[in-house]
């Protein structure tokens, strides 16, 4: 089955993208770090991914800023436009779009991963019944990978109150009928102590972020 690497971005600007980041030290501070860990994702990517498996790059807004942006950052990779849905429709509707183009697996994740475990990840074991779910530190999950013709698996309301969106997930694809693979924990970054964790671990990897968060680390000393 053909792979697809498949990678969900939002346009960095000031109160739309990672605005946890921003409680600590500013608009500023959140966009310039998120547009670093877009650069350093985008490296890793590329020293990291088969070149023989093709990249998606899935933005919001749907704009000809946001599309200019990605395709700077991600060359190789096509860019789609997400649909102005809540989270889990978006997601829905792009793999449904996919899956007419014929059956293949999808790996999804994020652009606020500069980290990511590419490791982890299997692109010659792809059982069309299997979902593979890899969760994070805090609840949620990094990755997700899956046939294209499952996108029922996002058929979900997260609702407020709900502790694990990792576990509904999960529990969606066993209601559905599917073998659940759990990949290793891993963090991801929404907080600025999540930031400080990743770089103590990471910084050699992302250098892009760590310059920009020793830059404001300065500032805000």
């Amino acid at each position: 089955m053909k792979n697809i690497f498949l990678i969900i971005g939002k346009y960095p600007s000031a109160g739309f993208s990672k605005t946890r980041l921003a409680k600590d030290w500013g608009d500023t501070f959140s966009t310039e770090i998120y547009r670093a860990m877009i650069d350093d994702f985008s490296l890793n990517l590329k020293n990291c991914l088969d070149k023989s498996i093709p990249v998606i790059v899935a933005v919001t807004p749907a704009t000809i800023e946001s599309k200019n942006y990605f395709q700077n950052c991600f060359p190789q990779a096509q860019i789609l436009f997400q649909a102005d849905k809540p989270f889990f429709q978006r997601i829905r509707e792009l793999i449904k779009v996919l899956n007419e183009n014929g059956e293949c697996f999808i790996h999804l994740t994020g652009t606020d991963l500069p980290h990511f475990p590419f490791r982890f990840l299997n692109f010659h074991d792809d059982k069309s019944n299997t979902v593979r779910i890899g969760p994070d530190l805090d609840g949620g999950f990094y990755y997700t990978g899956f046939s294209s013709k499952y996108f029922e698996l996002f058929d979900i309301d997260i609702k407020e109150g709900n502790s694990s969106i990792f576990e509904i997930l999960k529990a969606q694809a066993l209601k559905l009928g599917h073998e659940v693979e759990c990949l290793e924990k891993w963090s991801d970054i929404d907080t600025l102590e999540d930031l400080k964790m990743v770089l103590d671990k990471h910084h050699q990897i992302i250098p892009s972020t760590y310059k920009v968060f020793k830059k404001f680390q300065a500032i805000n000393s």
